[in-house]
């Protein structure tokens, strides 16, 4: 793996993070959907797995855990992380004091997957 493909995920959420940490929850979100879906478009699931695990899910805000979680949804079995991530950030937001249901509507409970 070359140092370009390793901090690539790393670069994506320390922007994210900033982002969020900034106020600007959905430009966070975006950008992070941008990432996942420009790898995903490439077949590169190695760097969106790269993502999943690297994910620290007490500095994403609720719209980033939203977009993290749903753009990878569709190719979930192909990501061995998506499941930890889902339910870290299922947790995240029941400690946030939000329903999650409401914000994975349509996903199954963590438990479930």
């Amino acid at each position: 793996m070359n140092e370009i493909n390793r901090t690539a995920a790393r670069d994506a959420l320390e922007n994210a993070y900033k982002l969020d940490h900034a106020g600007e929850e959905r430009r966070a979100a975006r950008e992070l959907m941008m990432f996942i879906e420009t790898n995903l478009s490439r077949r590169n699931l190695t760097e969106v797995e790269r993502l999943l695990n690297l994910a620290d899910v007490s500095k994403l805000g609720s719209h980033s855990l939203i977009g993290l979680i749903r753009s990878t949804a569709r190719v979930r079995e192909h990501l061995p992380a998506w499941s930890p991530a889902y339910a870290k950030a299922w947790d995240a937001v029941v400690q946030r004091g939000r329903d999650p249901r409401a914000l994975f509507v349509g996903l199954p409970e963590p438990s479930q997957v």
